[in-house]
C-alpha cells in the first residue's frame, strides 16, 4: 500500500496532534498522582496527630521550620474546593481525603485509558507510515 504525499502529510500533522495530546495527558497523570500522594501524606499525619497534644515541627518554607503545638488534634481544617475550606473532625477529614484519593484513582485509571487509546493510533499511523514510499525523483 502507497500513501500520497498529501496523504503522508496529514498523517504526519495527526501524528503531532495525537503526540501533543499523549504529553498532555501524561502530565494530566502526573499531576493526579501527585495529588493523591499528598492526600495519604495528610491522612498519615492524622493518624501521626491522634492521641492528645503534640509538638511538632511546622515548614514555614525554604527548608525551614518552627516549632508548634497541636492544642486540638480531633479537629483538621481540609480544603474542599475553589479556594474554600472546612472544619472537620480528624475522622471525617481522614474519610474525606481517602473519598478524594479514590476519586483521583478513578481519573488516573480514564486518562491511562485514553493514553493507551493515544498510543494505538499513533502505532497505527507509523505502521502507515513505515509503508509509505516517497515518489522517485
Amino acid at each position: 500500500m502507497t500513501v500520497s504525499e498529501q496523504e503522508a502529510q496529514e498523517l504526519i500533522a495527526k501524528y503531532n496532534a495525537y503526540q501533543s495530546h499523549a504529553e498532555s495527558i501524561s502530565q494530566q497523570i502526573q499531576a493526579l498522582q501527585m495529588s493523591s500522594f499528598d492526600c495519604d501524606r495528610a491522612i498519615q499525619t492524622l493518624d501521626g496527630i491522634a492521641g492528645g497534644q503534640k509538638e511538632i515541627m511546622f515548614p514555614i518554607g525554604s527548608g525551614s521550620f518552627v516549632y508548634a503545638t497541636i492544642n486540638d488534634p480531633n479537629k483538621a481544617v481540609i480544603a474542599i474546593g475553589s479556594g474554600i475550606s472546612v472544619e472537620k473532625s480528624t475522622d471525617d477529614a481522614k474519610k474525606a481525603l481517602s473519598k478524594r484519593k479514590d476519586n483521583l484513582g478513578k481519573g488516573v485509571e480514564q486518562l491511562n485509558t485514553t493514553l493507551a487509546n493515544v498510543s494505538n493510533e499513533l502505532q497505527n499511523i507509523q505502521t502507515i507510515m513505515a509503508k509509505y514510499t516517497p515518489p522517485a525523483q
